[in-house]
């Protein structure tokens, strides 16, 4: 809502701006002519020096054509179309002065090209020194007009066949000296801020990109701010200042440059906003074309240079409705901020094509040269997006922070009622089935048929200790089965008592962790009894995982013992009978075989 708001008010303004434009700066030169009195300055303070002017196309000193022209215009027109060597014409334009109110100046803004101004036979301003570069005292500035009648002459070159450009494009103006210069001096300062407010922005999203690797769209921003700030300066006469030591063919070369690069740049940006957005092969076509015309612009000669730049507005009509069109998607596809995005963009392309068409036609429906403003107001607006996006990341970090101390507390108080559960178990219900296993066992001696009490109060009191275990470890299921089994092997391995060897594929991530337990559980007391009873020289062992079981595999070269049976019900081992338990829990299996005269024992587990 703040976004269009903004955008409502600029078109409000500029439309505004252009109406005020319309009546303030209506033709006051009439046939190469002008009378400056007190009542010219009584209706506004400052004029445009617009109207008919005297024009001469000249070839060294001949005069190839003669006549009267509006100004400002651009004299491709003029140009007789069967002339080969326009590029290395002359345009002279020139009115007639007669000036009556003292402390008149004038100011005569850069046109991009080659240019002297005279009043009368006097040289008051010139962009080119003698090394075709532009000037380095050059900054135009209002020139004082004496009182009286006097001659203004504007020669402009076209030496390089740049012919759409030539011609007086920037409206010349005339006020009082203090008024030209103030408002000169506020134009410097508008495009210069601008320029470094674009470019500071730029920078910052550089920086962020640099800090922080994981996102494209920061990067490409960065490069979209700092090419609409450096377009925006040279676009603005201010590059001329800046680097006075270029010439009208760098400057060409720069601009021509900077506008495909712009575009390039601007669609890597679109890609990396709207990544599942399918770039088609017409996109690719133009994309291409882009490239190969920013290796041209770098190569080729400034003539045949200046010939495609002439034309090269309508190209920028399908780069622009290459950017409306991924806006367009994005908005039917109803990514994030698409809307907003496809407002934005559609008024950025408007402010464009109104310079495409200028450009073409000469007409307008905005004002001159817009595209900069709709570049900046995107980029004010997007850093607003972007902003917001900060804001709501930085408030959902915080309610996450909020959360997150909550539940640390929740997991200190949950980790405080598992300690005092596994203490009363311990302590209380584990003292008491101790105390029932020695008197179940005193009467198992006595009388046999108590066998099975002792056995399922047994099973009772390992269920209680398992129970306390995961109350008060810490460990993941890894932690309690492969790593405990590594330690194992490990001490046994280094006690060289018997030749080990292991292998251990992770199957805890297919286990519950009372699961991991009873099998560890399992592996302990097989391996008890096999170093107790067998006393092996040599051990493998195998924990490992099939397409639809897991378990473990011991082979060893011991001497067997009696395991009797595994469903042998009449054997009361206190060691057997936890296995068959921890088994029948697991709901796994258990077998025991000689192969080879070593013995194998495998326990398994369906999945």
């Amino acid at each position: 809502m703040r976004v269009s708001f903004f955008i409502l008010t600029l078109i409000v303004s500029q439309l505004f701006y252009h109406c005020k434009s319309n009546s303030s700066n209506e033709p006051i030169v009439g046939s190469g002519s002008i009378i400056i009195n007190k009542d010219l300055f009584k209706v506004q303070k400052i004029w445009a020096l617009n109207g008919e002017w005297k024009f001469k196309l000249l070839e060294k000193d001949l005069v190839k054509k003669e006549m009267m022209i509006s100004v400002p215009d651009k004299w491709q027109n003029h140009i007789p179309e069967s002339d080969s060597s326009y590029r290395d014409l002359i345009g002279e334009y020139s009115i007639t002065i007669i000036n009556e109110v003292s402390g008149t100046a004038i100011l005569i803004p850069f046109q991009k090209h080659s240019q002297e101004s005279y009043i009368n036979d006097s040289l008051i301003q010139t962009s080119m020194d003698e090394n075709k570069y532009f000037s380095n005292n050059f900054f135009p500035s209002p020139t004082l007009l004496p009182l009286g009648t006097s001659v203004l002459t504007i020669r402009i070159s076209n030496r390089e066949g740049n012919h759409t450009r030539s011609g007086i494009r920037f409206p010349i103006k005339i006020g009082n000296f203090r008024e030209l210069t103030r408002n000169t001096m506020t134009n410097h300062f508008i495009n210069y801020f601008l320029g470094c407010f674009i470019l500071g922005v730029g920078l910052y999203h550089l920086l962020f990109y640099v800090n922080y690797r994981e996102d494209l769209i920061q990067f490409y921003f960065s490069l979209f701010c700092i090419s609409v700030s450096l377009y925006s300066l040279v676009i603005s006469n201010e590059f001329e200042n800046i680097i006075p030591f270029f010439g009208p063919d760098y400057h060409i070369r720069i601009e021509f440059f900077l506008e495909i690069s712009f575009f390039v740049i601007f669609s890597k940006f679109l890609d990396s906003l709207f990544v599942d957005l399918k770039i088609f092969q017409w996109q690719k076509i133009i994309r291409i074309i882009a490239y190969n015309m920013l290796v041209f612009i770098i190569l080729v000669n400034i003539h045949l240079l200046c010939i495609v730049y002439s034309y090269s507005n309508y190209a920028f009509l399908l780069l622009g409705a290459e950017a409306f069109f991924k806006f367009k998607r994005a908005y039917q596809n109803k990514l994030r901020d698409s809307k907003t995005l496809l407002f934005l963009g559609t008024f950025l392309i408007v402010f464009m094509f109104n310079d495409i068409i200028y450009g073409i036609t000469d007409r307008f429906f905005i004002v001159p040269y817009s595209f900069p403003y709709g570049l900046i107001f995107f980029i004010i607006a997007y850093s607003y997006l972007i902003s917001k996006h900060f804001t709501e990341a930085l408030k959902n970090e915080k309610e996450l922070g909020l959360l997150q101390k909550k539940y640390n507390e929740q997991i200190i108080q949950y980790s405080n009622q598992k300690m005092k559960i596994a203490g009363e178990l311990h302590d209380k219900i584990g003292a008491d089935l101790s105390y029932l296993v020695l008197e179940a066992t005193k009467l198992k001696e006595q009388f046999p048929e108590f066998k099975d009490l002792n056995l399922s109060l047994k099973s009772a009191l390992e269920s209680i200790r398992d129970y306390v275990y995961m109350l008060t470890t810490e460990k993941d299921n890894h932690q309690i089965l492969e790593e405990e089994i590594e330690k194992y092997f490990s001490r046994l391995k280094s006690s060289n008592i018997i030749k080990v060897e292991y292998n251990l594929f992770n199957i805890s991530d297919f286990l519950s962790i009372d699961e991991s337990l009873h099998i560890h559980r399992i592996f302990s007391e097989i391996m008890t009894n096999v170093m107790r009873h067998s006393k092996p020289k040599s051990l493998q062992f195998l924990l490992f995982k099939k397409k639809t079981y897991l378990g473990f595999l011991i082979y060893h070269d011991g001497q067997p013992f009696e395991w009797r049976s595994w469903i042998n019900t009449n054997y009361s081992g206190m060691g057997l009978s936890s296995i068959k338990d921890r088994l029948h829990k697991i709901k796994g299996r258990g077998k025991i075989f000689t192969k080879t005269q070593r013995n194998v024992i495998i326990i398994t587990k369906n999945l």
